[in-house]
Formats: C-alpha cells, structure tokens, sequence
C-alpha cells in the first residue's frame, strides 16, 4: 500500500467544524505513521509537537471522516509531491493531509506557479542548501548501515572474522569519523533570494565530495575483506549536483500530477489522503 489522494467532496449536511476537527486529526495519524521522507523528519516533530493526541482509536476516527465525504473512483500517488525536492519542503511535509474543497484551488495555482518558475531556473539557491542537506542525510544513513554491519560480525567467530585483514578493516570504520549532519534549509529564508548557486566555490561541497568518496573506499575496503557486504551508494545515488539538480529538474511527474489535480480542483473537489 502506498500513500494516494482520492478527490473527494463533502456530504451536504457536514459543518465547517465538523470537516475541519476531522482533518485536524487527521494530519496527526497521517505524520506520526512516518510516512514522509527521512529528511523531513524535522519539520515533521514541529507539526506533531502543534497537534493534540488523538480522540479515539484510529480505525474507529477514520471511519467517522470517511462517513462525512463523497468520494470518487480515481487517485494519485500523494509521492509525486511529496518526494519532490522541486518543492519546498514545508509544502512537502503541509502535503500529507486532507485538502479540501475549498482549499484546493489556491494550492493547485501555488503548485503551479512554483513549478513553472523552477523550470525557468529560479530558486536555484534554494534547491543547493537543500541538496547539501539531503546528501549529507542521506550519507548519514549509510554511515549507519556500515556501523550496523560492522556490529553484527563482533561477536561472529567464523574463519573469515578471524583473519587479520577483516579484524583491521572493521578497526578502521569503527576509528573513522562519521558524516555529520546540517541544519535543515527553511524555505523562507531562500524563497526571494536571487544569487545562483556556486558550488564550485563552496567549502560545502568540496566537502560534501570528499565525504563522499572517503565513504566509499571505506565501504569498498569492507565488502572486499566481510562477508557482511553493504550497498554501493554510488549504485542509486546522484551526489554530484548537476546530477542532483538534473533529475530534480525533471518535472514531467510533477507537471502530470498538477494536471490530475487542476482537474479534479476545476469540478469542485477536494482531496483525501488515504495512507
């Protein structure tokens, strides 16, 4: 199962209040089940940290919001926005919940502004701060994995974790200084600024590179001499950013997604997220 917005309209009988305490619950299940990408996470504990618990048990909550709507035989992918870096990220995190009727339309005009200016080239110098951001997220994971997979084999004794070119390569990750992270880029601050990206002058990215490439001997040295071998990040990972940017800038999905949305936001339809 993945995460689909159904278009939806009320029933005709529902209060503003009612729909809105239903939605209102709703986007705290919705973010507290971590459905989000990992580098969300902390704008994810600020809204969970504004929500109230929750009213009831869940199965019993949802089939109550159900009840209140009118829903249609169609969906789409809620991923398409959501795992877009395109967008900002506040956007991203605003995205997992019910849209209503009359909230869709000033969404599906921003959606599309947005997407136009950013194929036009503007927010170039958000989208930098938040590809040193996701990279560095997500070279902290493999950290971890390579941790993990080194801890698994300390107390293997087979022949293999015993000889003396395994023994020094597990030294040598455990010694080593793991990547760290930084702070999470904020829309506001980068939304009007102008200035293009220059990663060929970045301290950043230099550094970003080097990381990269220490983690790979590192992970290359350990799948040669374990047999506990992790994934390649270089396999599935654009850590250069033109590469980054280039893929990012490939906005068919989004520009297919806004398309479904503007329909269903022209017929007077709102939008559920079902998870």
């Amino acid at each position: 199962m993945g995460v689909d917005y159904i278009p939806i309209r009320l029933e005709p009988t529902v209060s503003d209040q009612e729909i809105e305490e239903a939605v209102h619950h709703q986007i705290f299940e919705v973010l507290e089940a971590r459905l989000t990408p990992t580098e969300l996470n902390p704008l994810v504990e600020e809204e969970l940290s504004k929500r109230r618990p929750r009213r009831a048990p869940f199965d019993k909550e949802r089939t109550r919001f159900e009840d209140l709507l009118l829903f249609k035989r169609d969906y789409h992918r809620v991923s398409t926005f959501t795992f877009s870096p395109v967008f900002p990220a506040e956007w991203r995190v605003h995205a997992y919940r019910t849209i209503l009727p009359r909230q869709l339309p000033d969404l599906v005009d921003q959606w599309s502004e947005h997407l136009h200016l950013a194929a036009d080239g503007r927010y170039r110098r958000y989208l930098f701060e938040w590809y040193v951001y996701e990279t560095r997220v997500q070279l902290v994971s493999i950290w971890a994995n390579l941790h993990e997979a080194v801890r698994e084999t300390q107390d293997l004794d087979f022949p293999w974790t015993q000889k003396s070119e395994f023994r020094e390569t597990r030294e040598s990750v455990l010694a080593a200084d793991s990547c760290q992270l930084v702070t999470l880029p904020r829309w506001s601050d980068y939304r009007d600024v102008e200035e293009p990206a220059s990663p060929e002058t970045d301290e950043r990215y230099r550094d970003l590179l080097a990381e990269y490439e220490r983690l790979i001997r590192l992970i290359r040295r350990w799948n040669k001499d374990s047999k506990r071998p992790i994934q390649f990040p270089s396999e599935w990972m654009d850590v250069a950013w033109d590469d980054w940017l280039h893929a990012t800038l490939d906005l068919s999905e989004p520009f297919e997604f806004l398309k479904w949305a503007t329909r269903w936001s022209s017929g007077g339809y709102g939008l559920y997220i079902d998870y």
